[in-house]
């Protein structure tokens, strides 16, 4: 099925065929699917290639929602479960927010979602045979298939089945996320999720994942992270009025050539017209704006209450006394359990959170100055001055 005459209702339509199921949730999905594919067509200059691995994707998220959905109706005490201090990580891309998740996800009281049991949710984890399930392979093959097992994309951020992942993948379920302006060039798709989306729903969807993941395994709190949180706080907060945010903070002129590098690599998998200035202008744009919205949302004290401040230099050099005054500040227990898991972390696992091999970018690749970048970022870098009068973040140049 080609993505020049695919709709929405096609695709919707092949889901409930494979599965046999029926049962959607909330119906704003489709206009999101549908303007994604519409996209797809004018926007993205899709590889053949690209253009299947997409359309096997949607297919794939299709299915796993009908699947989440039809669990839900068969077992409805799941909308009981209760989501308790879950703490999210929100920094810029590139600032140490999957070395952060990563760190977490050692403390023993934490539940992360990995990448295989977001893809393949149903039937829900389970604790025995959380490490063995033998849909970890299954998504593991479905990656490499993907080519996300590629040299140039490893080197810039490693993907594995078993790995912690960031809720941007949760939300591609919803058709109303960044993610997918990440895999393919379609800036109006970008706007939609950015500025129309609802993203109330999104988090309520959200809601329901985690209810469903956690239905058989479920651990004292939740560890989750993808900087599009930055855009969406008010939303955040209203679903999760108890939640923890952790914001990351490297100085912006230190991660644009990183995360334009990252993207690149990623868009290759889709498209053989990969422009990386291009890939530059368009995630300087989304990731200044969402730094302005956290900005703007920590001006009321109740919000900025549920923060902590985290410097990338910290996380790096000294990072389980990092996570010590984190504890402290929330009054979340520091136990000799979670003292062994976190240095296990810092001593044995820290390295296996970057890529593999070497990861080579530079401003000049993307066409920015480091002021053309602080000046993009001028909201966050007057705020972080005023807030943090004894740092300032250092600059790239």
């Amino acid at each position: 099925m080609s993505s020049r005459t695919v709709t929405a209702q096609d695709l919707i339509a092949a889901a409930e065929k494979t599965t046999g199921m029926n049962q959607w949730g909330e119906q704003d999905f489709r206009t999101g699917l549908q303007l994604l594919l519409d996209t797809m067509q004018r926007e993205a200059r899709l590889s053949d290639l690209g253009r299947e691995r997409m359309l096997s994707r949607i297919d794939g998220l299709l299915c796993n929602r009908l699947r989440i959905y039809d669990w839900r109706a068969r077992h409805p005490e799941v909308a009981q479960q209760t989501i308790t201090r879950p703490i999210f990580i929100l920094g810029l891309p590139r600032s140490g927010t999957s070395n952060l998740l990563s760190l977490l996800s050692f403390d023993p009281a934490h539940r992360v979602p990995r990448m295989w049991e977001i893809f393949r949710s149903v039937p829900p984890p389970s604790r025995d045979t959380y490490e063995t399930d033998p849909r970890i392979a299954e998504v593991q093959n479905q990656l490499m298939s993907d080519g996300f097992g590629s040299e140039g994309l490893q080197a810039t951020h490693p993907f594995d089945s078993r790995l912690p992942e960031e809720c941007g993948f949760i939300f591609e379920h919803t058709f109303a996320c960044m993610v997918f302006p990440a895999y393919i060039n379609i800036p109006t798709f970008a706007k939609y999720a950015m500025d129309d989306a609802d993203w109330r729903g999104v988090y309520g969807f959200h809601q329901q994942f985690l209810q469903n993941l956690q239905a058989n395994y479920a651990g004292e709190r939740w560890v989750l992270k993808t900087p599009e949180h930055s855009h969406f706080l008010p939303d955040l907060l209203a679903t999760y009025p108890d939640a923890i945010l952790l914001y990351t903070h490297r100085a912006p002129a230190q991660i644009m050539s990183s995360l334009a590098s990252n993207i690149t690599e990623l868009r290759k998998l889709w498209s053989d017209q990969v422009d990386p200035k291009e890939v530059a202008a368009s995630f300087l744009a989304a990731e200044a704006e969402g730094s302005r919205r956290m900005v703007e949302a920590r001006k009321d004290p109740a919000v900025d209450s549920h923060f902590y401040d985290i410097e990338f230099q910290d996380l790096i050099q000294q990072p389980v006394e990092t996570m010590r005054r984190l504890y402290a500040r929330f009054d979340l227990p520091f136990t000799d359990a979670t003292q062994r898991g976190l240095q296990h972390y810092a001593d044995n696992e820290a390295k296996k959170t970057h890529g593999h091999g070497k990861h080579k970018h530079s401003l000049a690749d993307v066409g920015y100055s480091a002021d053309e970048i602080d000046t993009a970022f001028k909201p966050y870098l007057d705020w972080y001055a005023r807030k943090h009068e004894s740092f300032r973040l250092p600059s790239a140049r």
